[in-house]
């Protein structure tokens, strides 16, 4: 059987909620029984879940992608050719305005942190969003673009397929006299 001191303070725990308690507001998510809940899931918006991507200096905006900020992802594959030439390389947007929960282990930057280099960058992500995400990872490797503070309002999530084809444009290139089709961006 419990103590009464215990009692009261389970007891007393929902009251405290939307209450400040040594200068801080005390949150559902700050109340998350110790042990219970992961911080990073306590973090994470309803409906979303958490994916771990593998990330560099060189793709992830050498290090100054950080904890809260917002990303898009592109993806670099291979095309193969259609008609027998060179295959070529392209880089498709997979998802836009993602918001990075983790670098590392790292759920927090630093006031003074300007940059950091981790092995691992921890998204929040739809489910759709996540299966979108595994699937470019198989065909190609990614690269993490930063947004700017002001671009946080944009839409979040996949880049429709029809908004990358309206925006390419495809231009014939002659190289050592061989004409070959690229995709260009506009």
């Amino acid at each position: 059987m419990a103590s009464t001191s215990s009692w009261r303070a389970v007891r007393r725990r929902p009251s405290l909620i939307g209450s400040t308690r040594q200068a801080t507001r005390v949150t559902p998510a700050s109340c998350a029984v110790a042990g219970r809940l992961s911080r990073a899931a306590v973090m994470l918006e309803s409906g979303k879940r958490a994916m771990a991507v593998p990330i560099s200096a060189e793709n992830a905006a050498a290090g100054f992608i950080l904890p809260g900020d917002r990303v898009d992802i592109m993806v670099s594959r291979e095309l193969q050719s259609t008609n027998g030439g060179r295959n070529q390389q392209i880089v498709e947007p997979v998802l836009r305005n993602i918001k990075v929960l983790a670098i590392d282990q790292n759920i927090s930057a630093a006031a003074d942190t300007a940059a950091v280099i981790g092995a691992t960058a921890t998204l929040e992500l739809t489910p759709e969003d996540g299966q979108a995400l595994a699937l470019a990872r198989s065909q190609g490797s990614l690269s993490l673009m930063l947004r700017s503070y002001a671009d946080v309002s944009a839409a979040s999530g996949r880049v429709n397929s029809q908004e990358t084809q309206m925006a390419t444009n495809t231009v014939r290139v002659f190289r050592n006299g061989q004409a070959s089709e690229v995709s260009v961006a506009r």
